[in-house]
Parts: structure tokens; sequence; C-alpha cells
């Protein structure tokens, strides 16, 4: 079982050749001749082949899961989402809390969920 102080640590790696690494201080090399590669400038140029990629990212969203994040944000969504923060937050770039929008939502509720619909922010997360 892996220590309290050591679960955050890198303890070895494997650079582009898939030579491992246990040493602290080739760990530590290794980690800055590999970001070297890619971010050292315009003629240093480093090809990701996609199992390096697989390995990192090992788990992917289902077809389901997928179409989930695609579908569009209710307004009963909206709703249920402000009615569950706490009412003196920080307020909004308007200065009117939580407990605002909560205490006065029969008046300014459908306002407030057109405002979220139309948000550029939201409109983003739609259009991809």
């Amino acid at each position: 079982m892996i220590g309290f102080h050591n679960r955050n640590k890198i303890l070895s790696i494997h650079d582009e050749n898939r030579i491992c690494f246990t040493d602290a201080v080739e760990v530590k090399d290794s980690i800055v001749s590999y970001f070297q590669k890619i971010f050292g400038g315009s003629n240093s140029k480093m090809v990701l082949d996609s199992s390096m990629l697989s390995g990192a990212l090992p788990r992917r969203l289902s077809h389901p899961q997928s179409m989930f994040l695609d579908t569009s944000i209710t307004d009963e969504e909206s709703q249920k989402t402000l009615f569950s923060l706490k009412d003196n937050k920080a307020p909004g770039p308007d200065g009117f809390s939580v407990g605002f929008f909560k205490k006065s939502w029969s008046i300014v509720g459908p306002e407030t969920i057109n405002a979220i619909r139309t948000s550029s922010l939201l409109a983003d997360f739609s259009s991809r």
C-alpha cells in the first residue's frame, strides 16, 4: 500500500524510448526533457503516437454518456441549480445574491431563466 506521503510522487517514468527511470533525479530529468522537446522552441517537435495517449487516457465516455452531455439544459435544471446554492454567497455581476433571486423568483424567475438560456457561455457549450 502506498503511504500518505508517497501517493503524490512520481516514483518511475518511461521515456519515449520506453526506458524506465526510477531514480528521482532521472525521473525529474526525463520529465524536463520531455517538456523541453514539446515546448523548447520552434524547431523542437515531439510526435505523440496514439499508444502513448491511450495509456494516459484509459477512460472514454460511452456513446450514451456523450449524448447526455450534449443535451440542452432545461429551465427546471437551471432553477433547481440556482435554488441549491447558498443564499449569501458572492453576488453575481449584477450585485444581487442568490438569496435575492430565490425570494423574488415569482417576479424575476422568467427573466432569469431567459438570461441563462441566452447567455453566451451556454451558447458556446451548445454549439460544440
